[in-house]
């Protein structure tokens, strides 16, 4: 408006708002012009007051409707304000235009075009308010008539083009557009319409393009403007919004009211709250429904106070009252707001919660940030006794008990900020009477909005009566602990008690006394009649009494009540009814004023009384002290039973005891054959269970019928003595007819002093007898004999337990001598059978006449014929017939059917297959035994005659045999001797050569020879050896060796082979090996020699061990095992029976890199053989081998008899050592071969260098060159021409000057005791060729001082 007033001032006037500032007018000119307006526009200017006092009417509509929009419903605010632009644009159309046409601003008038224009929107504004229909769709009508009035503005301004307004009007409506069109998407549209507009004016100039260019600028500018309201009112409308959303959908209930108290808004929130729309509330519906009882109309204002927080009871529609908390707030002068909130259950809940602090029966109370009580709730006030007055505002601290004070205030003064409440404490308070209560309190702490304390509610219980039960229980507990460890302490007692019943009780009466602080104790035991004081405990005296006796006659009211298994309870016995049923006087005298009395049964049978008394004061018993003495009596009932049952069990230990005996004679002495051994082993065993003193055996003389003392044992020997003299050759008569007349099934059993018969009675006394017991021995129902168990110190009397076992006993005596007696007359008879048939040379039978012809009885030669047991035939799980080669069998049944039909004899002869698989030939000579006409039984005899048969053809084969063996043996011992002489000469001479100064290859060279040749050595001697076992020329020599010189001879072989390769090897005797074994130990010497170097060559690293251990002793034999383990290349599983073959390794590699003939093990497996044994193995491949083999030798432990030095023995000195008498040893070599004299003489000079050495080329020369030099060392070869070395050293040792003289034998052989011939003829050692320096120098060692 403003801005076309300005318009119409300036173009009518020349005058605007800023004129005014810089143009001022002629006052007088001004006037002038408003004159003659007023006087030309007589009806205009009416017309223009009308409508301006309309347009300010409308002004004051819209700010009235502006400044209270709460008196109007929000759903109709819209349409409210389309109907107010009706109204304005209505009246402001005809003003501008009757300005415009009273000032002739306008170059053409449309007055009346715009008056009718302001009509139409004024009438639509009349119809609106009295047509819904147009009302309610208001909005769209305007935005339709403003579209309208818009095209007519641009109608003007392209087709009145000297007319200004309407460009004004352009701007002035495009600005008001935003307002007006909604929602903003028609705004866009019509910003869309003005822009094409501007362009179509523009493109097909319209109009002028200044003015065009002038609209177009301001269009942006109005467009730029709405669009910043657009930005600024959206965020407020978010705004609005979000408040809308929290006041319409919340929890709370918001209302608004006018001065008079009606409702002009009221939020959604009311539906859920209490049931009623908005719009049913509105005015002073809100008051009516809810039939609020504070309501007071236009009053209400006078009381305001802004915001003040109170509650209302209000109605719902459903007809139930809810509680409202409210808090008003003043809007404006005639607007207040107010929002309420349900509280209707925290309502009850607090009323619900009075009622519970008042009614529990907790003290609950609050308190001050100090702890002065603030609340304490009338339990609290009814069980402290105190008013309320005289404990608000008091400090909670006035009601704790003092002593408890300080730290129970330290407690809660210490609370940490952040934790928000106390852990339960208990503590005692004091009333106001004085009497004090415990209770057990949990306090909570409050804190303001900052998280600061400012009180504490607290929750206290009454616990008086728990800490009562508590104390009561605890004293209670103490008690049951210190009344179960003494009963645990006299269990243990029980348990462990070696000593008497009487011990036990007076250790249970002291800790009686101990544990329930009593000073008196007892145990009474009753006998029927009366009561027995065994033990009373006095602890005040610290002593026990006994002998106490009180009658049932006296007190029978007491008696009653024990025998019906009642205790007898008195807690004060002098006031109670009690004492009359206890002896008065024994009250008084001890001065008794508690009892408590518990009966012991064992089986229902009153045994005893346990007593538990005080005196000088009064013990109330309580069940703790009632069920400990019941307990008591429990382990006295224990420890009787115990007691009785000891003594069952020490009776039946007995009787087990002695029937073991029974049992033990039965299964070893009644087996016996021998009488004296039965009856010396059970005398023995029967007298060591039973403590006899004396045990005699008379037997009865069948020739004399006399009796004699045959066996007599004493208990102070635990054995046998000699038969008494006296007690020999006894009849019945001089004794007595009691004995005489005994039965099987009778016994005698009596002291001296009761025996009747004075005759007898003088005999037993003069022995010294004071009791005994005779039991008879009846053998075939005759009397045979009887035992005396007689007591020479006290009298015995036998119980009828011992005395039926005894008797017992004698009868399998009796019936094992009578089964002796029928076996010696069977074994006899079967004896002198079985004699005459195995005094038949052959086989004698006896068969069924059946298809198997199964044999009832064979003599033992069945074995030596078949190879098979005798049982396999009688039991038939082997038939003769069998046996027979397939050959033979059709010749034999057709041959034994002919001669049994013709009832003839039969003979025949044929082959059967032993069991080793081998053929044997059978003659047999048999016939039938008949039977009621028909033949029963076969009877006859099989004898071997293979060998028969076989004699022509092996005496031929066994000359031809030894013929061919002795040419072998022959070549053999020739071989033997004519390889390893040049070999003795090869290996001594290399080893010289690589003992000197060589050159690297040419000690290699040397060594290569050295090893070649020993390795031929090892061939030839392997090969004589196994040719020797195959032709059955090797025989062992079995001679006493000790063991640990057999090991220590391996030791010096082996060491040196073993320390070469840097192996270790350890050597173990076990310590039940015995010393000393027959065995030939050259042959077991060379077979673990063979194994120890098998197990060196194939172990590169890790160790060796030979274990020698004891599996079995029978006597003097011993089952030995013998084992080789190494750690070396091991044996396949598929090889390990291969190696055991003669020539043969485990594979060519092996041969190839290891060497060796491959009989190694062949042969000690056929040496084993000879011994009994045989070489096992277990091996793993790549882990190592054990070798072992068990053989049974004969053995002792006892030491060797050390022969007599021979007469030629040199003197030895303490290290067994010969002192040479000469600085220059004379030595005498003897020897036919040149190389191995040179080899010799070489070695003696390098060993000893100050010898002088002399040559024999045989025995005869030896000899006369011995006794010319006096040699001090012969070196003697044995094979020599002329004269060997076994002849030469026997007449070397037949002259005195030579007898002492050291000959050592060297010899190529290898013959088994050829040491032992070498030992035998005088030599003193034997050194085999070849001949190395070490070896002879070893030697030379042994026996030389050097």
């Amino acid at each position: 408006m403003l801005l076309c007033y300005n318009i119409l001032l300036s173009y009518y006037f020349n005058f605007s708002f800023s004129s005014l500032v810089f143009i001022p007018m002629d006052t007088k000119v001004g006037m002038t012009h408003l004159n003659s307006f007023i006087f030309n526009n007589k009806v205009l200017i009416p017309m223009l007051f009308v409508f301006f006092i309309g347009l300010i009417m409308s002004l004051f509509k819209i700010n009235s409707i502006t400044k209270n929009p709460e008196n109007h419903p929000t759903i109709d605010a819209d349409k409210r304000e389309y109907q107010l632009y009706l109204l304005f644009i209505g009246f402001i159309i005809p003003l501008l235009e009757f300005i415009f046409e009273i000032y002739h601003i306008r170059p053409k008038s449309l007055l009346i075009n715009n008056f009718i224009v302001g009509m139409i929107f004024l009438a639509l504004f009349i119809i609106s308010k009295n047509s819904t229909y147009i009302y309610n769709r208001i909005q769209n009508i305007y935005i339709v008539l403003f579209f309208f009035y818009y095209l007519l503005i641009c109608y003007n301004i392209v087709f009145i083009p000297e007319d200004t307004v309407p460009n004004y009007a352009f701007i002035v409506a495009f600005f008001f557009s935003y307002i007006i069109l909604k929602p903003i998407k028609v705004y866009w549209a019509f910003s869309g319409f003005i822009l094409s507009f501007l362009i179509i004016t523009y493109t097909f100039d319209l109009v002028p393009i200044k003015r065009t260019v002038i609209l177009f600028n301001y269009a942006v500018i109005v467009f730029i403007i709405n669009h910043i309201r657009h930005t600024a009112t959206t965020k407020i409308n978010n705004k609005f919004l979000f408040a809308n959303e929290i006041v319409n959908k919340g929890n709370s209930l918001t209302i608004a009211t006018n001065k008079n108290g009606e409702l002009t808004f009221c939020s959604e929130t009311i539906t859920s709250i209490l049931g009623y729309t908005p719009t049913e509330v509105l005015g002073l519906g809100f008051w009516e429904l809810t039939e609020d009882p504070e309501f007071i109309g236009k009053d209400y204002l006078n009381n305001y106070i802004d915001n003040r927080l109170y509650v209302r009871k209000l109605k719902c529609k459903n007809g139930e009252y809810k509680f409202i908390q409210w808090i008003d707030k003043k809007f404006s002068k005639e607007l207040i707001i107010g929002i309420g909130q349900d509280v209707t259950n925290e309502i009850r809940i607090r009323n619900q919660y009075e009622i519970l602090i008042q009614t529990a029966v907790d003290l609950i109370f609050e308190a001050d940030e100090n702890g002065n009580l603030t609340f304490i709730n009338d339990y609290a006030i009814k069980v402290l006794g105190y008013t309320k007055e005289e404990m608000l505002h008091q400090h909670f601290s006035f009601l704790i008990r003092k002593d408890y004070i300080t730290n129970t205030m330290s407690f809660y003064q210490n609370i940490l900020e952040i934790e928000e409440n106390f852990t339960t404490l208990e503590f005692p308070l004091i009333k106001k009477d004085g009497s004090e209560i415990w209770i057990s309190q949990n306090v909570f702490i409050r804190r303001d909005h900052f998280g600061a304390i400012n009180g504490y509610s607290a929750i206290a219980r009454d616990i008086t009566l728990l800490k009562n039960i508590e104390e009561e229980k605890s004293k209670r507990q103490d008690k049951i602990k210190k009344y179960s460890k003494a009963l645990k302490d006299i269990a243990l007692l029980n348990h462990s008690n070696k000593g008497s019943f009487e011990s036990l009780i007076k250790n249970i009466l002291r800790i009686i006394n101990k544990t329930v602080e009593i000073n008196r104790s007892s145990y009474w035991e009753y006998d029927f009649d009366k009561i027995i004081c065994k033990n009373l405990y006095n602890s005040d005296e610290k002593k026990f009494e006994t002998g106490s006796i009180y009658y049932k006659s006296e007190y029978s009211s007491y008696f009653e009540k024990i025998e019906n298994k009642l205790q007898v309870v008195g807690s004060d016995i002098r006031t109670n009814i009690l004492n009359k049923q206890i002896n008065q006087k024994y009250i008084n005298k001890y001065n008794i004023f508690s009892v408590l009395d518990t009966p012991i049964f064992i089986d229902g049978e009153l045994k005893g009384i346990i007593s538990f008394e005080t005196t000088q004061k009064v013990k109330n018993w309580d069940n703790e002290d009632i069920n400990f003495a019941k307990s008591i009596s429990d382990l006295i009932i224990i420890a009787l039973a115990s007691e009785m049952r000891l003594e069952v069990e020490r009776k039946l230990a007995y009787k087990s005891e002695l029937l073991l005996v029974i049992n033990k004679n039965t299964n070893t002495f009644l087996l016996k054959k021998n009488s004296s051994d039965i009856f010396k082993g059970i005398i023995n065993e029967i007298g060591k269970v039973t403590k006899a003193e004396r045990i005699s055996y008379f037997k009865k003389n069948a020739t004399t019928k006399l009796f004699n003392q045959r066996y007599r044992w004493l208990y102070s020997l635990e054995g046998f003595d000699a038969p008494n003299p006296i007690l020999q050759n006894i009849s019945f008569s001089s004794i007595a007819s009691t004995i005489q007349d005994l039965t099987p099934d009778k016994y005698y059993n009596i002291s001296a002093e009761e025996i009747e018969n004075q005759e007898l009675r003088h005999f037993v006394i003069q022995l010294n007898i004071k009791s005994l017991l005779v039991l008879p021995v009846f053998v075939k129902n005759e009397l045979d004999g009887f035992f005396v168990f007689d007591n020479i110190n006290e009298v015995r009397k036998w119980s009828a337990d011992e005395i039926s076992i005894l008797q017992l006993l004698i009868k399998n005596i009796s019936t094992a001598i009578e089964r002796n007696l029928n076996e010696s007359i069977i074994e006899e008879s079967e004896e002198r059978f079985r004699l005459l048939a195995n005094n038949i040379p052959g086989t004698v039978y006896l068969s069924n006449y059946d298809e198997k012809y199964t044999k009832i009885y064979l003599n033992d030669e069945i074995e030596k014929l078949t190879g098979y047991p005798k049982s396999d035939f009688l039991e038939n799980k082997l038939h003769f017939i069998d046996l027979i080669v397939p050959e033979d069998i059709d010749r034999i049944k057709k041959e034994n059917f002919i001669a049994l039909k013709e009832r003839k004899p039969f003979h025949a002869i044929y082959r059967i297959t032993h069991k080793n698989d081998s053929i044997i030939w059978v003659e047999e000579f048999g016939d039938s035994i008949m039977k009621n006409g028909e033949i029963a039984f076969m009877e006859g005899i099989f004898i071997d005659i293979t060998e028969k048969k076989n004699n022509e053809t092996i005496l031929k084969e066994k000359e031809i045999a030894e013929a061919a063996n002795k040419a072998k043996s022959e070549f053999l011992a020739n071989m033997s001797h004519e390889i390893r002489t040049p070999l003795n000469g090869i290996i001594g001479y290399t080893d010289l050569l690589m003992n000197s100064k060589l050159e690297a290859f040419q000690k290699q060279y040397m060594n290569t020879i050295n090893q070649s040749a020993n390795i031929l050595m090892e061939v030839v001697n392997d090969i004589l050896d196994f040719s020797k076992i195959e032709s059955g020329k090797l025989e062992l020599n079995v001679e006493k060796q000790p063991i640990a010189d057999l090991v220590n001879q391996i030791k010096e072989l082996i060491n040196y082979q073993a320390n070469s390769k840097n192996l270790e090897i350890n050597y173990t005797i076990n310590e039940d090996v015995p010393k000393y074994i027959w065995v030939d130990y050259i042959r077991l010497k060379q077979v673990l020699i063979n194994l120890l170097t098998n197990a060196i060559k194939f172990t590169n690293n890790g160790k060796i061990e030979l274990m020698i251990s004891t599996l079995k002793k029978e006597k003097n034999l011993t089952l030995l095992r013998f084992s080789v383990r190494d750690t070396g290349i091991g044996i396949r599983k598929s090889n390990q029976k291969k190696i055991f073959h003669a020539f043969s390794q485990e594979d060519s590699s092996t041969t190839k890199k290891f060497g060796g003939t491959g009989l190694g093990l062949a042969i000690s497996n056929q040496l084993l053989a000879l011994m009994g044994s045989t070489l096992q193995i277990e091996s793993q491949y790549n882990i190592g081998s054990t070798f072992y083999f068990d053989v049974l030798l004969k053995s002792t432990n006892k030491e060797k008899k050390t022969p007599l030095l021979k007469e030629h023995s040199p003197t030895i000195h303490e290290d067994n050592k010969i002192v040479l008498k000469n600085e220059q040893p004379k030595i005498l070599i003897v020897e036919d071969n040149k190389i191995n004299m040179l080899l010799t003489k070489t070695l003696l000079k390098q060993i000893l260098p100050n010898s002088t050495i002399y040559e024999s080329i045989d025995g005869e020369k030896a000899i006369i060159k011995a006794v010319e030099i006096n040699p001090d060392i012969i070196l003697m070869d044995i094979q020599m021409p002329l004269m060997n070395g076994y002849e030469a050293t026997k007449e070397i040792r037949k002259l005195d000057l030579l007898k002492d003289t050291l000959v050592i034998a060297l010899t190529a052989g290898t013959v088994v005791g050829e040491k032992e011939k070498c030992i035998e003829a005088g030599m003193d050692d034997y050194l085999s060729k070849p001949i190395v320096k070490q070896t002879l120098q070893d030697l030379l060692g042994k026996w030389l001082q050097i």
